[in-house]
């Protein structure tokens, strides 16, 4: 068995293997620093090896290599190839340029604008690049230049604090195969105070189970992935329960995944599902699902 020079993540169990005639193919997942717990979490129940910082460590080379939230360059390439787009994934981290071509494609999103189009109403400044709800400040006035204290933002999205609800809807390939609520870890937060206004994971807020969406919310999340040309994301997305309406806020290609939410097993089933149609295997020992399978029942996919 391989080892893995000079990395922190080496195990016994480190490589998925399938049979085609003599054949052996043999896949790994491209993580960072900041998405690594995760794709930890794949690597491990998909039984394959997880490589942290591959622009920096010596790879062994595979036949198929999965990008989680990664678009750099490894020092092997894969013989076979990826899993996941790298201008997508580099597309879908840049939050305003990401919000530009959403907005250019037709999907709704709020309103928003650079550091030079501040204006005279609530807003949530944010960075080019974000993480957990990190880089994120909510402003009551942006026209007061004291007032913000964020560094290094680049954009500005319009703060929308009617009744609303905040929902990840999870789409891979075209297909809707998880949807989560966002609900505060309390009581229901006062209107209008901090915890209300940043609904991040600091503030006590956290994605729970398998929710049900109403079909706008549906249509914008395939809508969004779509436009941004990423094989999968996690949809962030406000709906606004007086006007009847969902808008897209993010899409993120290395979201949290956990067994208690629900949201591992998909990600396991699609990902099992395109690593054994890159390698053309017959050998349905490792598959965790029928190819397909992993979509939610009754969805069609987006074309």
């Amino acid at each position: 068995m391989p080892t893995l020079y000079g990395h922190i993540y080496s195990r016994e169990k480190c490589s998925i293997t399938r049979k085609e005639g003599r054949k052996m193919t043999v896949a790994g997942i491209l993580s960072g620093s900041k998405c690594w717990p995760t794709a930890r979490q794949l690597a491990n129940t998909l039984n394959i090896v997880g490589y942290k910082h591959p622009t920096k460590r010596m790879l062994i080379r595979k036949d198929i290599l999965i990008r989680w939230g990664f678009s750099g360059e490894p020092k092997i390439q894969p013989l076979v190839g990826y899993i996941g787009n790298t201008e997508s994934i580099r597309l879908a981290a840049d939050k305003l340029r990401a919000l530009e071509v959403m907005k250019d494609s037709g999907v709704r999103v709020p309103e928003f604008g650079g550091r030079a189009t501040l204006p005279n109403a609530p807003v949530y400044i944010r960075t080019k690049h974000h993480f957990a709800g990190r880089g994120l400040q909510f402003v009551e006035n942006p026209q007061n230049s004291g007032s913000i204290h964020l560094p290094g933002w680049n954009h500005w999205v319009k703060a929308i604090t009617e009744p609303r609800t905040e929902y990840r809807v999870h789409v891979a390939s075209g297909y809707l195969i998880h949807r989560q609520r966002k609900l505060w870890q309390g009581e229901n937060p006062e209107p209008g105070s901090v915890e209300d206004r940043v609904r991040n994971h600091g503030n006590g807020w956290r994605f729970c189970s398998k929710a049900t969406v109403k079909n706008d919310i549906s249509i914008q999340a395939k809508a969004a992935v779509k436009a941004l040309g990423v094989e999968w994301g996690a949809v962030d997305i406000l709906y606004l329960h007086d006007r009847g309406i969902a808008y897209v806020l993010e899409v993120n290609t290395a979201p949290a995944l956990s067994e208690e939410s629900g949201s591992l097993r998909p990600y396991v089933g699609y990902l099992d599902s395109r690593i054994s149609e890159l390698s053309n295997a017959d050998d349905e020992e490792h598959m965790y699902y029928n190819q397909g399978s992993w979509a939610e029942e009754g969805e069609e996919m987006v074309e």
